[in-house]
């Protein structure tokens, strides 16, 4: 995109321009987007490892949907990557990363909303 933005800025030289159109363009569409891809993933990934520092190294807290500061998009995002190492899909770099965050892939929010129901109710006791 950004060389796009270059070329109508005039801001490419003829020869770039030149071999940027030699380019397939599924390859060059492809390769954007899996850019694309691996940004939001990296991104997401550093939201959830800095929650998880602050949560003691735990990646497995609920995600209250009444509180102002829950972010759906990585509420949706970590549930994704369960359900792709669950499927076979999440390649072992990314899941050692997720581990090594504390990320549980066995974890299951209706269960720990339900834990957390149960010892709010205890606590009131």
């Amino acid at each position: 995109i950004k060389q796009r933005e270059r070329i109508k800025c005039g801001n490419l030289s003829d020869e770039r321009i030149h071999r940027l159109k030699q380019l397939p363009i599924e390859k060059f569409t492809d390769h954007m987007k899996e850019q694309r891809l691996r940004h939001k993933w990296e991104g997401y990934f550093g939201k959830l490892e800095t929650l998880s520092q602050a949560n003691g190294g735990d990646a497995n807290f609920f995600l209250n949907t009444k509180d102002p500061n829950f972010d759906k998009g990585l509420y949706d995002w970590t549930r994704e990557q369960r359900e792709a190492f669950k499927a076979g899909l999440l390649d072992n770099d990314r899941t050692e990363r997720l581990k090594s965050i504390g990320l549980d892939f066995d974890w299951d929010s209706r269960v720990a909303r339900s834990n957390l129901a149960w010892q709010k109710m205890y606590q009131d006791l």
